[in-house]
């Protein structure tokens, strides 16, 4: 029974490649969810601008490694009335990137609002991850972004679809790193080599 409790369940993610080659426009979502996240590298960024799904309201990503920092990646996150043009422009100001993905819904039912909620909760959450440093600027706060509290559920179920497929695209922003062991000042907690070194010296 506890294996079904609340968000402990498998989920069945649905992955199509556009062009039929691993390397290709990929179309990722979630069985039952009408949300859609499109990915394309920079080498095929104009076919993903072809796509009507772009034309939509959505979320969009830029993703590649820091520059200044080649040991970390580096995400923009934003959001638009309509995709194609924003992120055009914005991959266009930016040269780190070697990953674009775009959020949309097959209903077109996100509206202005939405979008620009979750823009603010995706960057408050990458920020709390830890994992990617961001290139937004000034970072908005969820809480200035107000929507009816039906909506505002709606958006947290949204983001909730998002923090399982991202990864699954290749954009792990969003996944809190791993708490590291703090080393301890009890000498009994120290291995049994540390403490016979210790006690030779």
């Amino acid at each position: 029974m506890g294996r079904y409790m609340a968000g402990n369940f498998g989920r069945t993610i649905q992955l199509f490649l556009v062009d039929g080659t691993p390397d290709g426009l990929a179309i990722a979502s979630i069985h039952g969810w009408t949300g859609s996240v499109l990915v394309a590298s920079q080498s095929n960024f104009s076919r993903l601008l072809a796509r009507p799904e772009v034309d939509r309201t959505g979320i969009y990503f830029l993703f590649g490694p820091d520059p200044d920092d080649h040991l970390s990646m580096r995400t923009y996150i934003g959001e638009a009335d309509s995709v194609r043009e924003r992120i055009a422009q914005s991959a266009g100001d930016r040269g780190f990137w070697e990953t674009a993905a775009v959020v949309t819904t097959s209903d077109e039912a996100l509206t202005k609002g939405h979008v620009r909620y979750l823009e603010a909760r995706l960057i408050r959450s990458a920020i709390e991850a830890g994992r990617v440093k961001l290139d937004n600027g000034q970072s908005p706060l969820p809480e200035r972004r107000k929507l009816p509290e039906a909506d505002m559920a709606n958006m947290e179920a949204f983001l909730a679809n998002l923090k399982v497929i991202l990864p699954v695209v290749g954009l792990d922003l969003l996944k809190p790193r791993p708490a590291v062991a703090r080393p301890s000042n009890d000498p009994f907690d120290s291995t049994p080599s540390e403490i016979s070194l210790e006690s030779a010296q």
